[in-house]
């Protein structure tokens, strides 16, 4: 009886390249990081081997990202929100011609501003668009 092929499964689009250049690292650095070979990375980066939950989670720590980010959310769309001091620092670190000071300044401006904004929770003003999910109805007489 002549042998039987698998169809190759499917995998759907990942950003783990891109988290990985977006942090400043190569292939190498982030296979040891996560533990898996430079190959087998390859592989994942470009939907040919699938991945373990061990594999998301460790590359998520490495590029200060949540698992859920590796694979739905695109760190260079112009509408990722950049959240935390790790992410703030290496957007800051991307900026040519600013040398590590200089990063260091402006991420102490930055983190000023963050702390001083007053918070602005149970707040409305007249420019606010915001419209409840499940409006408030008054009941009738």
């Amino acid at each position: 009886m002549a042998p039987i092929t698998k169809p190759k499964p499917v995998l759907g689009k990942t950003y783990l390249t891109e988290w990985r250049e977006f942090r400043g690292l190569n292939q190498s650095q982030a296979a040891e990081a996560a533990n898996v070979s430079r190959t087998l990375l390859s592989k994942m980066e470009n939907g040919h081997s699938p991945y373990l939950q061990q594999h998301i989670e460790a590359l998520a720590a490495l590029y200060g990202c949540s698992p859920a980010d590796l694979i739905g959310r695109n760190p260079q769309s112009p509408l990722a929100p950049i959240r935390g001091d790790e992410a703030i620092i290496a957007m800051l670190s991307r900026i040519e011609g600013l040398d590590q000071r200089g990063v260091e300044v402006a991420f102490s401006v930055i983190d000023t501003v963050i702390k001083r904004q007053p918070s602005t929770q149970g707040q409305s003003s007249a420019d606010d668009q915001h419209v409840p999910a499940t409006p408030h109805h008054e009941p009738k007489p």
